[in-house]
């Protein structure tokens, strides 16, 4: 401890055995969010599954001529994120990234247009049908605005990016150029997140931390995806053996 705590609160969501001087000091950062079980670890396990899956079914040749395999491959990968969701518990969040992965999946079964707040509303109106007073839960309100936020900051951006890159030829001067790319749609999908709370936090704690950005620029690549992917492939190491996930 406490290290043992954090990855706890990574992988399963438990953040009780964490110290309240750390929690507090993530919530300060505008980083708290990598200690719930939500998009971020729920995308990865859908998209390890499915490339798992992809590759075991690609190897059937049958299948290859008889069957979509991606499309095989994303109804398959529903399975682990339910497992996975089964085990973090059902917080707001989690719920929240299960649904909206559901809508995704079935919308690219049938071969429907992916549109995340179709998704996004679909997550709302069931969760509140299951639980009808959870509207007035603070995690509630954050978890959807920051996502609602996030999409329609992306929505602005991106077709302006395109033009910018487009004008520029930036796709034929080299990854030197196209490494811009990722950075600013993580700068923006921060800002976004950040604008969208930011009347929420003020309102029910009495901050607003302008430092977000930043650290998340920093914390998500290594807690929110190096620590997350290799602790649960310990988790899954476990199984076999305890030596191996140990390690």
């Amino acid at each position: 401890e406490p290290q043992a705590g954090v990855l706890s609160a990574l992988i399963v969501g438990t953040e009780g055995a964490l110290p309240r001087d750390l929690r507090t000091a993530f919530s300060r950062a505008g980083v708290s969010h990598v200690l719930s079980i939500s998009g971020l670890h729920v995308a990865l396990v859908a998209g390890a599954g499915y490339a798992f899956f992809r590759s075991l079914l690609a190897r059937s040749r049958w299948l290859l001529l008889t069957a979509n395999v991606p499309k095989l491959a994303a109804a398959f990968s529903i399975i682990p994120v339910l497992l996975y969701a089964g085990i973090a518990g059902s917080n707001v969040a989690t719920l929240r990234s299960v649904i909206m992965i559901m809508v995704v999946v079935v919308s690219v079964l049938v071969d429907r247009q992916r549109h995340l707040v179709v998704s996004l509303a679909v997550a709302v109106i069931l969760i509140v049908l299951w639980s009808p007073g959870a509207a007035l839960d603070v995690s509630f309100q954050l978890s959807f605005i920051a996502v609602l936020g996030l999409v329609w900051g992306m929505e602005c951006f991106w077709p302006w990016w395109q033009r910018w890159e487009e004008a520029r030829l930036v796709r034929l001067r080299g990854w030197t150029a196209r490494i811009w790319r990722p950075v600013a749609v993580s700068v923006v999908v921060s800002l976004s997140a950040l604008a969208a709370k930011m009347p929420l936090t003020a309102f029910h704690f009495n901050q607003v931390c302008v430092v977000a950005p930043l650290a998340n620029a920093v914390v998500v690549p290594l807690l929110g995806s190096v620590a997350v992917g290799l602790g649960l492939l310990a988790a899954l190491a476990e199984l076999i053996p305890t030596p191996l996930a140990q390690l």
